[in-house]
């Protein structure tokens, strides 16, 4: 049972929104031929195809995204660089709920971490203790300069 568990962890954390299995090939079309929104997004971030945005609004392909999906999106690409960075905080990865208004992650570990966005704001917790930490721009701006997207 618990190996399905760990199975179905690593399923769910590495493909809620995988834009890291793309490559600017994979962009070549238009709007009406992209059917997903982590598609859409990594060519208009990693690959600068604004054809993929005509209104200059930074939602790429309005027909497959959303503003929570992209904030789902960019969740999914801090929080990914959480655990990477500070593994002794945020591992493992127990669960991951996502809705149209927050995005949580949360670790069954010592800290009893958890890191969640509400709309674009950030906080991170330990032992039930939420911090903020500021909004999805400031975590690209702090902690990617700039190039998390």
């Amino acid at each position: 049972m618990n190996k399905l568990l760990l199975i179905l962890l690593f399923f769910i954390s590495t493909n809620v929104f995988s834009a890291n299995n793309f490559s600017c090939n994979d962009c070549n079309g238009y709007c009406k031929d992209i059917s997903s929104c982590d598609l859409a997004f990594f060519c208009l971030t990693k690959c600068n195809e604004t054809r993929m945005d005509r209104d200059n609004d930074q939602i790429p392909c309005e027909n497959v995204c959303t503003i929570p999906k992209i904030n789902g999106i960019k969740s999914n690409i801090i929080f990914d660089l959480a655990e990477r960075s500070f593994p002794q905080y945020f591992f493992p990865h127990a669960n991951t709920n996502v809705n149209n208004v927050e995005y949580l992650r949360v670790y069954n570990n010592q800290y009893k971490a958890a890191l969640i966005t509400k709309d674009t704001q950030i906080h991170y917790g330990f032992h039930d203790q939420w911090n903020h930490f500021g909004t999805l721009e400031d975590a690209n701006r702090l902690l990617c300069n700039n190039s998390c997207w």
